[in-house]
C-alpha cells in the first residue's frame, strides 16, 4: 500500500496504539506525548490525535518524547540530595 491511503492508515493505527498503550516504561525510559500547540495543528501532517476514551475525547500530539526515568529510591535523603544536585 502506497501514497496518501497508506499514511491515514499508519497515523490511523499509531494513534489506536498509542491509546490502548498500557505501560509507557520501558526499562530506564518512559514515554511522553507532547500536546500540540496551536501552530502545530494547522498542517495535518504536524500533528496526530489520540484517542483518551473510547468516547471520543482526545488530544492532539506534536511530539512523542522518550526520556530517561530516574530510578526510584526508598530513602528519601537520596531523593533530597538527588534534587540539590540538580539531577
Amino acid at each position: 500500500m502506497y501514497g496518501a491511503k497508506a499514511k491515514k492508515t499508519v497515523r490511523a493505527c499509531l494513534s489506536y496504539d498509542l491509546h490502548r498503550l498500557k505501560t509507557r516504561t520501558f526499562d530506564d525510559l518512559e514515554l511522553s506525548l507532547v500536546t500540540a500547540t496551536r501552530a502545530h495543528t494547522q498542517r495535518k501532517a504536524d500533528n496526530i490525535w489520540v484517542p483518551a476514551n473510547d468516547q471520543g475525547q482526545g488530544m492532539y500530539v506534536s511530539h512523542i518524547r522518550f526520556r530517561k526515568v530516574r530510578p526510584k529510591t526508598t530513602d528519601v535523603r537520596d531523593d533530597i540530595d538527588a534534587t540539590v544536585q540538580g539531577r
